[in-house]
């Protein structure tokens, strides 16, 4: 079976409100952003073909030396697509370019350079059983909607069922003809899709939640690099030390205990 990894590189970083020019090339913790996707995939051997979005010539030239400089075996292919104006412009696009013998793609944004080998490959089983598959977490904040956009006016907000919520994360995973053919039939309607899962769901397909423990964040601000590098530089569990609280009537001292956070 061949497993294409689509890697979304062409975004326009915008909502980094020009702190960042393109934040795929952003140097963190030594490397650039993108490196980090696609040593993820070499690492967990899930995908034999990589299909790359990218914004423009320059950024491409850019993204081309960072492949070459990984020494990619030579039974993995690589392939190029234009993105398009929106993200789900610049999916098709890659899923256009897939050769005939991929069966199973892997979407993945870019921003997301966390995601871990293990889970590639905890994905990449569930799609072989369910023929698509997200990665995703719980939803733990309360969650309150607004009729309108009116931001700094008063509203009524409606609560939310936090216990039926999950915030949807990449790689999102389908069997090829499915993604395909979801993506073309909404191509040139008014429908905006933020995420594959929304194609596949106007198709009337089920999708197979993977929850994910680890954490996965997508650069998105600028304020999400200090932590994406916070992470990154992690070479251990989290340890959380806790203050000894002191009880000046009883004259005793209370060690709270530690807590590791994976």
């Amino acid at each position: 079976m061949s497993v294409a990894a689509l890697l979304l590189a062409a975004g326009s970083s915008r909502r980094m409100n020009n702190h960042v020019k393109d934040k795929m090339l952003v140097s963190l913790v030594g490397k650039p952003v993108f490196q980090y996707s696609v040593e993820a995939f070499l690492k967990s051997e899930v995908a034999d073909t990589f299909v790359i979005t990218y914004r423009d010539p320059a950024q491409k030239q850019t993204l081309e030396n960072i492949v070459d400089s990984l020494a990619l075996p030579e039974s993995i292919s690589v392939f190029w697509a234009q993105g398009g104006k929106e993200r789900q412009d610049s999916v098709l696009n890659g899923l256009n370019a897939l050769p005939e013998t991929v069966e199973t793609v892997f979407i993945h944004d870019c921003s997301r350079p966390l995601v871990k080998a293990s889970t590639l490959q905890t994905l990449l089983k569930t799609v072989q059983k369910d023929k698509a598959a997200v990665l995703c977490h719980k939803v733990v904040n309360t969650i309150k909607q607004a009729p309108e956009r009116l931001e700094d006016q008063p509203n009524y907000l409606t609560d939310l069922p936090r216990d039926e919520l999950w915030a949807m994360e990449t790689p999102q995973v389908f069997d090829r003809t499915l993604i395909h053919e979801a993506y073309q039939k909404t191509a040139g309607s008014n429908e905006v899709l933020t995420d594959d899962v929304s194609a596949a769901t106007l198709s009337h397909h089920r999708v197979t939640l993977v929850p994910n423990l680890d954490a996965n964040p997508k650069l998105t601000i600028p304020a999400d690099f200090a932590y994406a590098e916070f992470l990154l530089q992690q070479t251990g569990p989290i340890q959380f030390a806790m203050h000894v609280l002191e009880e000046p009537t009883a004259k005793k001292s209370v060690q709270q205990p530690s807590r590791t956070r994976s």
